[in-house]
């Protein structure tokens, strides 16, 4: 019997992400502003994966891949950053300028740890999808950790809010507020949850 999951867990933490790279992005290019390890891309028009380079740029349709033991970060615009851990895999679906001339950034994490800042001056309209949830930041600034495994997605929420959308509906959730932890199972061809409140207290989750 296979089993979908998805289980989202929201808490205080401490905020500090500062990107260590910055670089000069153009409308329509992510760029890799750290590599440590084994990270490799894929081209979207080619298929080939190759090694990754420091200030590489990507479009959409690119994929980038991160070994044991490596981490890369990406700089989805000059206040948007997104570092992937090690075994990590993610895809850039979307990067182009929307009609309202603000960057429009889709990036979907099939596996791993990823964790996504969000800097004050930011204008962007960034989605990060997995396999089971899409989470759209609504803050000005936030910090957020998304990990996938297999088919379970655990997002944690450490500063800013987010929408959340699930095959159940639409969640939003603002930090510091009591939200629900929600386990989503497919069955036979058939979805079932149940859900949990979690408090969220200072310094950690509670339950």
């Amino acid at each position: 019997m296979r089993r979908n999951y998805l289980v989202l867990v929201f808490s205080l933490g401490f905020l500090t992400v500062l990107s260590s790279a910055q670089v000069d992005l153009s409308p329509g290019v992510v760029r890799l502003s750290l590599i440590q390890g084994d990270v490799s891309v894929q081209r979207g028009d080619t298929g080939d994966w190759t090694a990754a380079a420091v200030n590489q740029p990507l479009v959409g349709g690119d994929r980038i891949s991160t070994g044991a033991n490596s981490k890369t970060e990406l700089q989805l615009d000059h206040a948007n950053v997104l570092r992937l851990g090690n075994n990590s895999q993610a895809k850039i679906a979307t990067v182009e300028r929307g009609p309202n001339q603000r960057s429009q950034v889709q990036v979907q994490i099939g596996q791993g740890i990823a964790y996504y800042t969000v800097f004050k001056d930011s204008e962007a309209e960034v989605e990060i999808d997995t396999p089971n949830a899409a989470i759209r930041p609504i803050s000005k600034d936030g910090v957020y950790r998304v990990e996938v495994t297999g088919f379970e997605t655990q997002v944690i929420v450490r500063a800013g809010a987010v929408d959340l959308a699930t095959p159940q509906g639409n969640t939003r959730v603002k930090m510091g507020q009591t939200s629900n932890v929600i386990a989503l199972v497919k069955a036979d061809g058939q979805y079932y949850y149940a859900s949990k409140e979690v408090k969220v207290t200072l310094g950690g989750c509670g339950g």
